[in-house]
This record gives C-alpha cells, structure tokens and sequence, in this order.
C-alpha cells in the first residue's frame, strides 16, 4: 500500500447535498488509488472522516489507515477541512467552509475554496482559482490562469515579481504575469498581495500601468492603436512583455518642450501630451523624446548636426527627424541617457551640475570624440568575461569596479568594439532563486545595479551564468 494513500485520475465535486450549501457537500472519484504513493487523492483528518457517510468507492480512512472501496464521500459538516491532490484531467474541487488545502495536477481545472483560510495550488495547466471568503494563499502553477482571490486579504505567489523572466503588470484593480519562459499569462484579481521568494509585496506597491505611453513609445503601436488603451493593454500582455518592449520610452515632458505650439495649446498637462502624440503627433513625424538624446544616439547625427547651442542642435535634430529620421525608423536605435553620463563622469558633474542639455551637448560634441562610456559601467564589465577576471573578484567594491570599467572603455574598449550592454541581469536572476530573495527590491520587482554588481563579484567563484538557462 502507498504510504500516501491517494485517488489517481480526474474528479470533481457535486454541492450542495440536497438543494443547501449548509447541508453538506461530496467528492467524486473516478478510478483507483495511486499505486505509486504520488500523494494525489482526497485525505480527510480523522473527525472529518468520522463525520462522513462513506457510500461509494475508494476512500482512505485515517482512523484505520486503510483505503476503503469508495469513491464517493460526503460531508455534512460545513466547516470540515479538505486536503486534496490531483494528478491529471481537467478536475473541478469545492472546498469547505474550513481551512482547505487543494493541490491539482496537469489538466485544466478549476477550484472554489469557499470561505476559510485556503491554500490553492492550480498545478500544470490553464486554471481557474477562486479563493473566496478567508484570507488565501493562491498559486496558479504553470500555465495561463485566472486566479480571483474573492473576499478577505488574499496573497498570489508567484515565481517571480517583475523581473528575472517575467513580466508583471498592475492596469487598475487587475494583475498581469507574463512568464516569458513559456509565454503564459496569469489574469490576477481580487487580490491584496503577491509573494515570491519568501518576500510579499502589498499589490498596491507596483506602479500602474499606463498603456498610452506604452503606445507612444513606440512607433508601430502607435500608427496601429492610436489611443486605444484597451488594445495596447491587450498587446503588451499578449505580446509586447514577451517582446522585451519598453513601457516609458515615450517622453510627454520633453515632448511639450520641443514643440512650442504643444506647450502654448497644453501646457504641462502630460496626458494631453500624449493624447496628442498617438492621436496626431505620430502621424506629423514628431519626435516623443529629446531631440539631443536623439541626436546623441546617432554618429552621422551628431557629426551632421552637433555644431552650435544646445538649441540649434535640438532644432536640427527635429527638422531631421521630421524630414527623413521617421521613415528610416531612427526612434528605436535612441539609446543615449544623459542621467547615466553624468553619473559615470564626475568632472561633468562638476561643470553642468543638473543640466541636462549642457551635459548631451557635451557629448555630441565633446565626449563621443573622447570615448567616454554614456552606459552602465557595470554592464560593461559584465558583458565581457576577461573584464570580469581583471576588474571582479570578492574583493572588489563597486567604486573601483566602476572606475576601471570607465578608464578600459576610454582607453582600449571603444577601439575594441567592445560591447557595453550584453549582460541580461533579466536572465540572471531568472536562473537563481536565491538571487531573486536577496535582490527583491520591496516594490514588486528587483535591485538590477547590485544584481550585476553580484556577478561580476561573485558569479565566476559561485560557478553562475548570465545565459539563460532553460529547466
């Protein structure tokens, strides 16, 4: 006999026990007891099974420690615990008004926990968990499910929070988590907070999804939905998440700026902004973002245009974009961030202080000709292994890391073709599960800085990999 006596195959429950939820409920199986001691299968605790009419075939007794010939079970206490593991089929389990533990397996199943602090485990496959009444711990299990926590303070646990491979996003009441693995789709409401890796997150603590400015980042989108929130909601959870696309690409602020017309017609209303931008700005070749970013981004940009003011060169840069840099789709290839410029070059910090415009006008034409690195210099160094063996090691700290990083690129790497952006600190932690506990930055995603700061550190003693390993 299994040393977990069990109920292999699919099942359901029937209730309420004629025609009152208050009279009771039952369970159906429908085949035998698992002969390899899986666990799957109803087990009641001893005065649950005391209490029930066992009528049918194939229950497990605890009392007695034996598997009975029944398969049907009734209840007629209303606040009976249940524990219950499934294996496959598409099975449907109610639970009680008590403390519920139900487990299912592959298949496409649904439960509904009814009231009590329930456990849910939706297993492999796309299911449909209902926590009801009672404060419930829900986890969907691989697969697209919806989970609905129903009354009570009710937690989701995920394998990961926004981040590590995984997407999630909070539009309104509802949650969505992409898991770009194996591109499913958990649909999340009714629920209060989200755990993973041993930390819970309050839902209210990820930042709202705005799909108008996903849209806007974005050219194709943008002449494809316009302004139409449901759909660009619907492509980034379909799509979009797996896609690896930004959502804050678009810049309404810079936007209003550029366009003295905008900024007489809007003033700082951001939203209007971008209202504009989908519904007519795309289609007049405005640009969403600093035209010095932009200009920046670009080699042949910034030899063609970078002469003069800061104004100048950001007129320029309109025209351009306008005239030919729309239709040659430039607006993906801008990747320059003056905020990352300034924090790599203490002396520029010193000269422009807070100035933007003076620090991007500094190099476009001054710091591309002297090769100083504009990205991470943690990724820098992460990107390239003999980086990693000169510059990394336990004892290295993060200022010297980030000083040798600046001074190779300047001096050799640029020439080197180096590449400044190859590390995925995405796959990283999607690897480790002890990486995403140590690097849960408390608002529903991770710390990426000290993350790659950890593997340029640590990775090569730990025998880590920045590829994605596929389980």
């Amino acid at each position: 006999m299994a040393s977990t006596p069990s109920i292999v195959g699919p099942w359901r429950n029937i209730e309420p026990i004629g025609g009152s939820a208050e009279a009771g409920f039952q369970f159906i199986g429908l085949s035998a007891p698992d002969p390899a001691g899986s666990g799957a299968g109803y087990h009641l605790d001893a005065s649950t099974a005391a209490a029930a009419s066992q009528t049918v075939e194939w229950m497990f007794d605890p009392a007695t420690g034996r598997i009975h010939d029944y398969a049907q079970f009734q209840f007629d206490q209303l606040k009976a615990a249940v524990t219950a593991r499934g294996l496959s089929g598409s099975d449907e389990a109610t639970g009680s008004d008590g403390a519920d533990f139900i487990a299912l397996g592959t298949g496409n199943d649904k439960i509904f926990a009814r009231g009590g602090n329930d456990v849910l485990w939706g297993g492999v496959g796309r299911d449909t968990l209902y926590g009801e009444d009672g404060n419930d711990q829900i986890t969907g299990g691989k697969g697209s499910d919806l989970v609905n926590g129903g009354g009570g303070f009710d937690s989701v646990v995920l394998e990961a929070f926004n981040g590590a491979g995984h997407r999630l996003v909070r539009y309104g009441a509802t949650l969505y988590a992409m898991d770009r693995a194996d591109g499913s789709t958990d649909t999340i409401v009714e629920t209060e907070a989200i755990e993973s890796s041993g930390r819970v997150v309050a839902r209210d603590a990820l930042p709202n999804f705005d799909p108008l400015r996903y849209g806007a980042s974005h050219l194709d989108l943008a002449m494809a939905f316009g302004s139409d929130a449901a759909a660009l909601v619907r492509h980034y959870v379909e799509s979009g998440s797996f896609e690896g696309r930004v959502v804050d690409g678009f810049d309404p602020a810079a936007y209003l700026t550029s366009y003295r017309d905008l900024g007489a017609q809007f003033g700082s209303n951001l939203y209007a902004a971008t209202l504009h931008y989908l519904e007519s700005g795309v289609r007049e070749h405005r640009l969403g973002v600093d035209p010095l970013a932009y200009v920046a981004s670009f080699a042949d940009l910034r030899a063609a245009l970078g002469s003069g003011s800061s104004s100048d060169i950001a007129s320029r840069g309109l025209a351009q974009y306008a005239a030919s840099g729309f239709l040659e789709n430039r607006s993906v290839g801008i990747t320059f961030e003056v905020a990352q410029y300034l924090k790599n070059h203490a002396d520029l910090q010193s000269a422009f202080g807070s100035d933007k415009a003076a620090a991007t006008t500094h190099y476009i034409q001054t710091g591309a000709a002297e090769h100083r690195l504009a990205s991470d210099p943690l990724d820098y160094v992460a990107s390239s292994l003999d980086l990693r063996q000169a510059f990394g090691g336990a004892g290295a700290t993060e200022a010297s890391i980030r000083k040798a990083a600046l001074d190779h690129y300047q001096s050799t790497g640029f020439a080197e073709a180096r590449a400044t952006d190859r590390f995925s600190v995405d796959n990283y932690l999607s690897n480790y599960d002890d990486l995403r506990a140590a690097f849960a930055d408390g608002h529903g995603s991770y710390n990426d800085e000290q993350a790659t700061l950890h593997f340029i550190r640590y990775g090569l003693l730990e025998g880590r990999t920045g590829d994605l390993l596929l389980l």
